[in-house]
């Protein structure tokens, strides 16, 4: 008798061993599973989601999206650093743009609160929100246009060519007026990021025309008093140049200083 007792004491224990071994781990193992994700998870989620589906420059052209960083403000704001890739040059969406196919790394920062992306800003010079540049009022009216200019910002140790949005009278000589914009230089919200212009202060435009697709647009000797180095000379001329190629009209483009256009803007 006590031998059969022993045998069932010995079955049940086996028995409460073996259940808990398949399912007491099992639903400690769930528990674990379905721990509620913390606020600093859920807000990188929300700003990656963010970048992928609703950011203009990313959703355009970009791609290898990656997080670099990420920070508390309080308890319910975060901010968050990703890079990605775009295959062309600008921001935003650049469908109706004449883009250069250039592989382009971009550094965008979002401040998530209360679980919604509050800001998100490319570079430091593109408001992904608001789809314009910072500092650059909106003013696309019937008096103005949108147009684009170029300037140049230092990028992991490179200085590289960025186009940025201004707006300017409505006019037939649209092209001066963007070449006019051009020399004003970066404003002073893109210069704290980092932006400037190669081409000196206070250059004149004397004469901008085109003719059979070639745009001849001629300064007065302030475009190249002073300026030495090839990067310098080089960063000049790709300024005016891929200004003036966002015009349709325009497929070439000749620089002259006071109508000469031999020996000038030399390293």
């Amino acid at each position: 008798m006590k031998k059969v007792i022993s045998i069932i004491l010995l079955l049940v224990t086996l028995f409460i061993l073996i259940w808990w071994f398949y399912y007491g781990v099992d639903r400690d193992e769930d528990r674990l599973n379905d721990k509620p994700l913390s606020a600093l998870e859920v807000g990188r989620e929300v700003a990656r989601e963010w970048v992928i589906n609703r950011s203009p420059t990313y959703t355009f052209d970009g791609g290898a999206l990656q997080m670099t960083n990420e920070e508390w403000v309080n308890d319910n704001e975060a901010v968050f650093v990703f890079v990605f890739q775009s295959a062309g040059a600008g921001y935003g969406d650049r469908s109706q743009e004449m883009v250069a196919d250039v592989i382009t790394e971009h550094t965008i920062v979002l401040r998530v609160k209360d679980g919604q992306v509050a800001s998100a800003v490319t570079d430091g010079v593109y408001d992904e929100l608001r789809g314009e540049m910072l500092g650059v009022v909106n003013d696309d009216t019937e008096d103005n246009l949108p147009v684009v200019v170029y300037f140049a910002q230092v990028r992991g140790g490179e200085e590289v060519v960025i186009a940025v949005q201004r707006f300017v009278p409505r006019t037939e000589a649209l092209g001066r007026e963007t070449l006019e914009a051009l020399l004003v230089g970066p404003t002073d919200e893109e210069k704290q990021v980092g932006v400037v212009s190669a081409i000196p202060e206070g250059v004149r435009l004397i004469d901008l025309y085109i003719e059979d697709g070639v745009a001849t647009a001629d300064f007065d000797r302030t475009l190249q008093d002073g300026v030495a180095g090839s990067a310098t000379v080089t960063m000049i001329r790709e300024q005016i140049e891929r200004t003036l190629l966002k015009f349709d009209t325009v497929d070439a483009v000749l620089i002259t200083i006071e109508g000469e256009s031999e020996d000038i803007l030399q390293p």
